[in-house]
């Protein structure tokens, strides 16, 4: 890095957490990877709940079809 280069750093919105201590995760949580996801460490007393239900309901990529690939861009 040059000396007239200013350093940016990434901020991070995981989710937050209201006073019964329930975690309400945000996109960055939900979207994160499986190696990002198993570095999280969550103190015992927190309600994850929220985040459980919603894990499970996101996206994983695109469909793969089984079958031979066909041009469909002019109707052939």
């Amino acid at each position: 890095m040059d000396e007239g280069e200013v350093k940016h750093y990434t901020y991070k919105h995981w989710g937050t957490l209201d006073e019964q201590n329930c975690f309400h995760p945000g996109i960055a949580c939900l979207y994160a990877t499986i190696e990002e996801s198993q570095q999280f460490i969550f103190p015992k007393d927190w309600n994850l709940s929220e985040m459980e239900a919603l894990s499970g309901t996101k996206r994983r990529g695109r469909i793969a079809y089984e079958a031979k690939d066909i041009d469909r861009q002019y109707g052939l």
